[in-house]
């Protein structure tokens, strides 16, 4: 599985997601266009779901379910602002392409609190 969570990566999840896999799009950007050959996608066995209804009736209840999450685990390292560059290591963006991070936070305070995770 495949997630767009930007809205405009179709065509990249299509190339990156597994044959009969599934490309998830969750992001949205209306000015997003994508140039995708149906036949390649019936001969791989792909589903491709839009997920990012956020005015559904549904999205209040997950908001809701999620305050109940240790979604502050998802965090793997707090970095300085000033400090970004280590941020952008860890996500492997960075001169040693090694990924570190699953979710990166930089904080706009020069107070972080606790240890820069991973550094």
């Amino acid at each position: 599985m495949v997630i767009d969570t930007v809205g405009n990566l179709l065509e990249q999840a299509l190339d990156l997601v597994a044959d009969t896999g599934t490309v998830v799009i969750m992001g949205f950007d209306d000015r997003a266009v994508a140039n995708v050959r149906p036949l390649r996608i019936l001969q791989r066995g792909l589903r491709i779901v839009g997920a990012g209804d956020y005015n559904s009736v549904i999205f209040p209840r997950a908001v809701a379910l999620a305050r109940h999450l240790p979604l502050e685990r998802l965090i793997t390292h707090r970095v300085p602002k000033n400090d970004y560059p280590a941020a952008v290591e860890a996500v492997g963006a960075g001169e040693q392409g090694a990924y570190s991070g699953l979710k990166v936070l930089i904080e706009s305070s020069e107070t972080v609190s606790g240890e820069v995770a991973g550094g």
